[in-house]
């Protein structure tokens, strides 16, 4: 066993083991993790051990893992307390700890339909027009390094509208200001010649594209 190896009994000195992986019922199916009665070797031979990879907080001080999540909300609609642990391990070992909230960029979660749409132009301008609402509702300015996921829908009309995604993605970037835009490509392909720009696709997606 590679903890048993690498971790051997250090006397007085700390062992912080960092460790990017989810635990247990955090690990969703095809997320890389490990089991929860595995970390039990590391729990044992460690003082702290510092995980990542999840995005949610969560502590369990009996077995002296702490995950921070992560320092953004990453989904629009799950919006949760972000930050980081500040903590001290004492000479017999205690670990004190505190959670640092930190203040978060704002984030806009954007559906677009583009049913019936006839031509490139007017589907660009149909997403940049339902962007710009929820940005004068929100009170968006571009000084606020605001976070943007564009969900497009829906079934094109016309066989030679090109949706080239990555150029639009980066339009509302430098109108808006956003720090960062997320595309979800859930655009309906029946029609040959209506063409979806893969690199704007999931992982799952792209999965499922080529299975």
């Amino acid at each position: 066993n590679l903890a048993e190896k690498y971790l051997e009994n250090k006397n007085n000195k700390y062992v912080i083991t960092i460790l990017h992986s989810g635990i247990g019922h955090f690990v969703t199916e095809g997320m890389g993790g490990i089991k929860e009665n595995e970390i039990d070797i590391l729990s044992e031979k460690s003082d702290y051990i510092a995980l990542g990879h999840i995005h949610t907080t969560y502590v369990n001080e009996d077995k002296k893992y702490f995950n921070p999540g992560s320092l953004e909300n990453s989904i629009p609609d799950v919006v949760e307390d972000k930050g980081f642990f500040d903590g001290t391990i004492s000479k017999d070992k205690n670990i004190k700890y505190e959670f640092i909230k930190i203040n978060n960029r704002k984030i806009l979660n954007v559906t677009v339909d583009l049913n019936n749409i006839e031509n490139t132009l007017d589907a660009y301008n149909e997403v940049i027009k339902k962007v710009e609402g929820f940005v004068k509702t929100d009170n968006i300015t571009k000084d606020d390094n605001a976070i943007c996921q564009v969900k497009i829908k829906g079934e094109l009309l016309s066989q030679g509208t090109n949706l080239k995604l990555n150029e639009l993605k980066e339009e509302l970037k430098e109108k808006f200001g956003f720090m960062y835009v997320e595309l979800q490509n859930k655009l309906v392909n029946k029609r040959e010649g209506v063409s979806l720009d893969l690199k704007t696709l999931s992982r799952e997606e792209i999965d499922k594209k080529y299975e």
